[in-house]
């Protein structure tokens, strides 16, 4: 199955919550927002080195529609 445009990929696009148990301990969950087509192409070795700076590391780059479902999410970085 293939999307328009080249989008050729599923992603799963999901938020994470934390939440404390019964010992005051933070308990992290992952919620879906969607499963969307998307293009993904590979990290220059720039992106990759610039990356390693804030303690990340960038090895792909998915391109997707804006949609209503995906219209609240923010781009993070580190």
């Amino acid at each position: 199955m293939t999307g328009a445009g080249g989008l050729s990929r599923v992603v799963a696009l999901q938020r994470a919550t934390i939440t404390k148990n019964a010992f005051n301990e933070d308990i992290e969950t992952w919620n879906m927002i969607a499963e969307v087509f998307a293009e993904t192409t590979d990290a220059s070795a720039g992106e990759s080195y610039r990356a390693q700076e804030v303690g990340a590391e960038i090895t792909a780059r998915f391109r997707l529609r804006h949609n209503s479902l995906v219209s609240d999410l923010s781009r993070v970085i580190g």
